[in-house]
Formats: structure tokens, C-alpha cells, sequence
């Protein structure tokens, strides 16, 4: 009755709401607005009920036209609401949906959404962010996960829209380098987010700014040295160092891909950089490998250059390059570990983690300062450790991420030992148990044991009675000595629960023990292997610390016995 009347239109908005009619209360809402413009009250409620309309169509959903189309409208809406209030939380709500909307197109967005976002970011302005939304979202019902702050979330959105290409394939960042000046300031603000300096290195070196963009290309790769991609984004940053193009560009060629046509672009750079250095069999080689996997797929055949019928015809191409990727992409490696420690270490144990259903080793290593290292890492990340021999020498590298230190790479070292670094214990041997094919040795000033097996050390099965030794020892589940490594120490200075004992035997009527002075017990075996031996002989040899359990004490105990001549 009264279509002028801004109360009744506001009034009929509000009813849609209630009844969860977005899509209405937001036309009510918009009519008011052109009948009073401007007006804070009608625009606050025109934002709230798009961010209700957008958000409710986008629960458990897939990108598609209809999707596409209601951000571009929305998009188009938002350019009338002038007088909302920033910061807020509709407009941070507002800046949610949005961005959640256009993460369901993946790493394609279309090049009309993505200049519109960039757009509606800028306009609005990154400086009216709220503290709140630099905060991650902890669910109330759900204390233990963590979501991404609404920054990072726009964050993800405005990069993957910067790198999208127009028609004529001109980056929507070349116009708007404010974004690489957030995405930066991303960088240092959220260090958990390891995609950030990538996103931030690309689009560096998509402005030219090639020098500033290895760095943080270089950060991405000490964490994904097994992806072409990276490779092949770091050799972009030497525009003028064919060398260095070449290093990274074998390294991507070697990395394992689900599909070797993953690797065309690779390829068709290296093919390139082959023939920049004069390399031109090898160039030719890498440029039938691209048609070769284009043809494969059925799509069209791309040209590699004005002269290339005319240069291919006098070259005969390479059999296999397999030779110049290995030169060339091990080298790769140092650019990106200079600036990382490395360390010698060996490999310590290796085991099934059955709660992760996953084989797993352990390294150890000490750094300069004397400090111990223990790391777990998964063998199918590093292969070659599934291979290894416990005590197996290798070579660390290592980041702190996030506050732990995480292995980068590890390669065998051949100018290393076994159980080179590993700390040794110097314990000797006092008995020999045939029935168990063992040897006891006493490893500690109270007494303490471990045993060697000589099914797992044969070599220990030969060592006399009485020999000090290097042992390589680690503690079981139990908490005893578990022996890993062994071999005789000739030189080793004689630990203090070792001592020499001379005197007179005491054999006890009846039994087949015996004591020398008042502190040195005989066993039985010693008195047995030497017969002849009664009370009152003249004996000497070595004892050790042994634990009486009996008593609960520590006493001694001869290890060898020898008669006086």
C-alpha cells in the first residue's frame, strides 16, 4: 500500500530474515536503500543479509556457474553499501564468505572473480582488519582444532587471484603490486604458515624482483626438496645464470611426479637452457620429450621457436640426458642448504610406528656445543634409510620449524664409520654364558650389566674374559643396557669399577666358591676352569663392581684368575 515507505520495506527485511529468507530480506533491504540513501542502519542490514545469503549457499558446496555468479553480484552490491562501518564484524564477515566462496574454485580463478576480489580488498582496506581477525578459530564444542585466521584465509584467496591471467596472459598482480606488500607482511606474521613464503617468492619474481624472491623460494625448498615445482620456480630466479637454471632445473627433472606430463614446462625451460650452453643434442632430446607427452595427451603441438625445423634438422638428439641430470642436479642442493647446519650423525634404530602405520628411524647426532640430538623421520620420505645398517654413518641437514627441528635431507657419509659419533661406554667382560650365547659385561660403578649376543655380534663370541671394551649401549623399554656395537679397547684407560686382587683363596668346606682378602668373591666357573686350585692358593687377577642382590649391595666380584707362579 505504501511502496515509498522505507519502515515498511526495513520491516518486511526483517521478517524475511527471521524466516530465513536471505535472498528476500536482501531486496527489501536494497529498495529501502534507493528510497533513503546512505543510511548506516539499511546498509548494515543489506551486508548482514548478503553474508547470510552468500554463506548459506555455500555450505557443502562445489564451485559452479550459479556460485560465480551470486559473488559477482554480490561483488556489484557491495560497491552501494558506503556507510558501514570498518572495522566491524560484518565487515568481516562480509570479507569471510567472500573469501570462502572463491577457495572453492581451487587454484583456477576465473579472471573477472579474482579482479573484482582484488578490487573489493583493496576499496575496503587491509588496515581495517580487526585483532579478531588475526586470530585463528577455535571452535567452542571443538577446543582442540585450530582453523586459519580470517587473515590467512584471505590471504590464500588474494595470492591465488594476483597470479591469475588475463586473455592477453598479463598477471592481475603487474597492476596491483599492493598485494605483494600484504602477502609479505604475511610472511613474518604468520610463521606457521609454510606456503607463505613460496606464495610470496612467486610473486616476486612475477614483478622481476628476482634477487628478493630467492630467499624466500630458497625457505620453501629446504621443506620440499623432493617437488619439481620448487625447483623449477628457483631456477626462474636466475633469469641470467644459464648455470644455475641448469643445477635446479635437472634436480626438478628427477623428482617423482604421479604423471610425467607434470614435467613439460620443466623440460621445455631445461631443452633451453641445453642449447643456450651449446648443448644442442641434449636440447633436443628435452624438446622431443615435450611433443612426445603433448602427443600423448592430444594436445596441440607448441612451438619452440622461429629457427627451431631449421636447427633440429642439423642436430641428432641425445640417447639420454640421465648422465647431465645427475651432474648437474646435485649440485642443486647446496644452493638451497648453504645456509643450513649440517651435522654427522648415524642411524640408530629403525621400527614400525603402528600408531601412524608407518616405518620410521631414528638419527642421533651431538653439535658443536656438545648437545645431543635424537630425531624420528619417515623412511618414505628418505628412502635410503630403509637400506641402512643400524650405527650406518650419514649426514644431517636441519631446520627449526615452528619451534622443532625437522630434517631436511640426509645422504650416507663414505669417509665415515659405524657408530663414528655415537657416544661409546667402555665396560668389561666378565663372564661368558655358553647355554646363552652371551657375553656379560660390566658397564657402570654400581654394578651395572648388559649382555651381548652373539647370535646379533658374532665378533663378541672370540673376546677373552677380562677384556675392556667400547660398547655402543642403549636403553631397552625395561630400562636395561641394550648392546648395539662392540670392539676391544686395548688402549682404553681402566674404569674405575675395575681393579687387580692378589692373595690367598678361601674355599669354604663344601662348596665351589670361593673369597680373596675380605671383598673379592670367586664364582664357582673361575675355580672350576682352574683345577687344582684349594684354599690357601696364591691367586691374582681382575675383579669388577657386581651388584649382590641377596645382600642388596655392591661388593666385587673376579672377573679372571690366575695362579701365582
Amino acid at each position: 500500500d505504501q511502496p515509498n515507505n522505507v519502515e515498511a520495506h526495513l520491516a518486511a527485511a526483517r521478517v524475511y530474515e527471521k524466516l530465513a529468507r536471505h535472498g528476500d530480506a536482501l531486496k527489501e533491504y536494497l529498495v529501502a536503500d534507493e528510497l533513503s540513501p546512505n543510511d548506516a542502519r539499511t546498509q548494515t542490514g543489506a551486508a548482514w543479509a548478503l553474508v547470510r545469503c552468500v554463506g548459506s549457499l555455500l555450505k557443502d558446496a562445489k564451485w559452479s556457474p550459479k556460485i560465480e555468479n551470486l559473488i559477482l553480484r554480490g561483488f556489484d552490491l557491495f560497491d552501494r553499501l558506503k556507510e558501514l562501518q570498518k572495522p566491524s564484524l560484518v565487515y568481516s564477515q562480509l570479507m569471510r564468505v567472500f573469501a570462502k566462496g572463491i577457495k572453492l574454485a581451487g587454484k583456477d580463478v576465473p579472471w573477472l572473480v579474482a579482479s573484482k576480489y582484488v578490487s573489493f580488498v583493496k576499496t575496503w582496506g587491509t588496515e581495517n582488519f580487526s585483532q579478531d581477525d588475526f586470530r585463528p578459530f577455535v571452535p567452542k564444542d571443538k577446543p582442540d582444532q585450530v582453523y586459519p585466521s580470517l587473515v590467512e584465509n584471505v590471504t590464500l584467496v588474494l595470492y591465488r587471484c594476483a597470479v591469475a591471467t588475463s586473455r592477453d596472459g598479463r598477471a592481475l598482480i603487474n597492476d596491483n603490486p599492493w598485494v605483494v606488500e600484504f602477502i609479505g607482511n604475511a610472511v613474518d606474521r604468520f610463521p606457521a604458515q609454510q606456503w607463505y613464503p613460496y606464495y610470496y617468492g612467486k610473486l616476486l619474481v612475477e614483478l622481476g624482483r628476482h634477487e628478493e624472491a630467492r630467499k624466500y623460494i630458497i625457505k620453501t625448498a629446504q621443506r620440499k626438496l623432493g617437488e619439481f615445482w620448487v625447483w623449477q620456480m628457483l631456477a626462474e630466479t636466475y633469469p641470467n645464470d644459464m648455470d644455475k637454471q641448469l643445477m635446479c632445473l635437472c634436480r626438478a627433472v628427477q623428482c617423482h611426479v604421479k604423471d610425467a606430463v607434470y614435467l613439460i614446462t620443466v623440460r621445455s625451460m631445461l631443452g633451453k637452457v641445453f642449447h643456450a650452453k651449446g648443448m644442442d643434442a641434449e636440447a633436443l632430446l628435452e624438446f622431443g620429450i615435450v611433443d612426445s607427452l603433448r602427443a600423448d595427451k592430444g594436445w596441440r603441438v607448441v612451438s619452440h621457436g622461429e629457427d627451431f625445423a631449421a636447427w633440429s634438422n642439423n642436430v641428432v638428439p641425445a640417447k639420454d640426458n640421465m648422465a647431465q641430470y645427475k651432474k648437474w642436479g646435485v649440485l642443486a642442493d647446496e644452493i638451497v642448504l648453504e645456509s643450513l647446519p649440517s651435522e654427522n650423525a648415524i642411524v640408530t634404530a629403525r621400527f614400525l610406528d603402528r600408531e601412524k602405520n608407518e616405518e620410521v628411524a631414528k638419527l642421533w647426532w651431538h653439535d658443536a656445543s656438545g648437545r645431543r640430538h635424537e630425531v624420528r623421520v619417515r623412511i618414505r620420505k628418505f628412502s635410503q634409510l630403509g637400506k641402512m645398517k643400524l650405527g650406518s654413518p650419514v649426514r644431517v641437514w636441519t631446520d627449526l620449524i615452528n619451534g622443532r627441528e625437522v630434517v631436511l635431507k640426509v645422504e650416507a657419509r663414505a669417509d665415515g664409520s659405524a657408530w663414528d659419533v655415537y657416544p661409546k661406554t667402555v665396560g668389561m667382560l666378565v663372564a661368558r654364558d655358553e647355554r646363552r650365547g652371551v657375553s656379560v659385561f660390566v658397564v657402570g660403578d654400581k654394578g651395572e650389566t648388559c649382555v651381548g649376543d652373539w647370535a646379533k655380534i658374532p665378533f663378541v663370541k672370540s673376546i677373552p674374559t677380562g677384556s675392556l671394551c667400547e660398547l655402543v649401549l642403549a636403553s631397552s623399554k625395561n630400562g636395561y643396557n641394550m648392546m648395539l656395537d662392540c670392539c676391544v679397547a686395548e688402549n682404553a684407560e681402566r674404569p674405575g669399577f675395575v681393579r687387580d686382587y692378589s692373595g690367598e683363596i678361601r674355599i669354604p668346606d663344601g662348596k665351589r666358591f670361593g673369597f680373596v682378602g675380605i671383598d673379592v668373591f670367586v664364582p664357582d666357573s673361575l675355580i672350576v676352569a682352574n683345577d687344582g686350585v684349594v684354599s690357601g692358593t696364591k691367586v691374582h687377577g681382575l675383579a669388577a663392581r657386581s651388584y649382590d642382590r641377596t645382600k642388596n649391595r655392591v661388593s666385587w666380584k673376579a672377573a679372571t684368575l690366575e695362579v701365582n707362579s
